[in-house]
């Protein structure tokens, strides 16, 4: 008999995919500022600067910024 294509298909979940948010990078360009960045990525600006540790609002060219990836 042939495999269950279902079955065959389900994978263990990662230990990444397990109760640990996954984030992307993303770089600060020139004109950039939080909500920007936070509508791009569909997240908060308040998401954004609690992920981040950022008091206010100040954020620095060439700075790396953590956002939620969304879920799959």
């Amino acid at each position: 008999s042939s495999p269950d294509p279902v079955r065959a298909a389900v994978t263990e979940p990662t230990p990444a995919a397990v109760g640990e948010p996954l984030y992307g990078v993303y770089r600060v360009r020139s004109g950039d500022y939080l909500g920007r960045i936070a509508a791009q990525f569909g997240t908060s600006v308040a998401t954004l600067r609690e992920i981040n540790d950022i008091r206010g609002s100040t954020i620095q060219i060439g700075q790396s910024i953590r956002y939620p990836q969304a879920a799959n």
